[in-house]
């Protein structure tokens, strides 16, 4: 009976997790685009200005030595790769933020194909490299 009970709340912790909008794939969690990629529609710009309207974070120089970095890259089949970098956050367990996000544009209208973060942590506080576990 204790089996059972263990595999039971195993398949509804699992039905549970899928419900989320964030999925995992690998060291990311996937972001659900849906939302955004309509808040963006009628905008026009660059894909590094796509991912600054996603993450609006600024750094307060008065403060900390946080950064933030932002990069761009071209794939192969006219797909536009961004990734922005918020290191040394002000944040007494989280370091880094990580987003990766992959566009297209359409047009003259940029839609987001896909959408993915992870983080690390200070040290002492968990995983120093790029994960998606929480950090304590």
């Amino acid at each position: 009976m204790e089996q059972f009970i263990y595999f039971l709340s195993l398949i509804i912790l699992n039905f549970a997790c899928g419900q989320s909008k964030n999925t995992h794939s690998g060291n990311y969690e996937i972001i659900d685009v849906k939302a955004f990629n309509q808040k963006i529609a009628p905008v026009d710009g660059t894909a590094k200005d796509i991912m600054r309207m996603y993450y609006p974070a600024k750094v307060d120089g008065e403060e900390g030595n946080q950064i933030i970095t932002v990069k761009e890259r071209n794939l192969e089949n006219g797909e536009v790769e961004v990734q922005l970098i918020h290191d040394n956050m002000l944040d007494d367990s989280v370091r880094g933020q990580k987003y990766l996000m992959v566009l297209k544009k359409e047009g003259n209208r940029w839609q987001v194909l896909s959408l993915k973060k992870n983080w690390r942590c200070w040290k002492g506080r968990g995983h120093e490299d790029w994960e998606i576990e929480p950090c304590r």
